[in-house]
């Protein structure tokens, strides 16, 4: 990293920003690193100022990263961006894969792997830390695996597979398709036995994990 290199950190942890802080700083003999923990801050300097890479966590004040990512590629599209996070569910490794971040680091990895992103990420190229491949490939294998074990959805379960993940009640859907709210239930009955759930939330997310609603896997 050169001098002309500036580095912005985000995360509402002090001690993991000061942290992160130290190691970058250690690891680079120049260049600019600033440090925040809110996510507004962020927001007000970055149409101030573009910076050559964004470390940013998940959980933050006022917004989630993922949001906070969309803002930054709002003002600057070619933005680097490298997630640093705790988070390790599924729904969290789907959603970074889709995000298309430069370079993804779990905070359970060691430090020289958020050094190794950071010259990855600005040499051009794309940097997943070793766990979070890990992660990645353990859930594709076992979420495909499951995926090719469930009973097949019909056509109007998968209509209304859809519509449940995106948040329709049963009398919207009624009224939507037409049908009566009996069948309705009909219906999600036969998805929480055919998806092997007990409840919504665990309903929606085996359908995104195992691209029931569109038939493709997301991860």
């Amino acid at each position: 990293m050169n001098k002309e290199c500036s580095i912005l950190l985000v995360d509402d942890h002090e001690l993991v920003l000061d942290g992160l802080t130290r190691v970058l700083e250690t690891a680079f003999a120049y260049g600019e690193i600033v440090g925040f923990s809110d996510a507004q801050q962020v927001c007000d300097e970055i149409k101030r100022k573009n910076y050559d890479l964004y470390i940013i966590d998940l959980q933050l004040k006022g917004m989630s990263g993922f949001e906070l990512i969309t803002s930054i590629r709002a003002v600057e599209p070619n933005a680097r961006i490298i997630v640093a996070t705790m988070h390790e569910e599924v729904w969290t490794v789907n959603r970074l894969v889709e995000m298309e971040v430069d370079g993804i680091v779990l905070k359970s990895s060691a430090s020289e792997h958020i050094v190794q992103a950071v010259n990855t990420v600005l040499s051009g190229d794309r940097y997943l830390c070793p766990r979070f491949c890990h992660l990645k490939n353990q859930y594709v294998s076992k979420y495909l695996c499951r995926a090719k074990k469930m009973t097949p959805l019909t056509v109007q379960e998968k209509l209304i597979l859809k519509y449940i993940v995106d948040g329709y009640s049963s009398r919207e859907m009624a009224e939507t398709l037409s049908l009566s709210e009996n069948t309705i239930e009909t219906h999600r009955k036969n998805l929480f036995v055919k998806l092997d759930v007990r409840n919504v939330a665990q309903l929606v997310s085996v359908a995104l994990q195992t691209g029931s609603v569109n038939d493709k896997f997301s991860i």
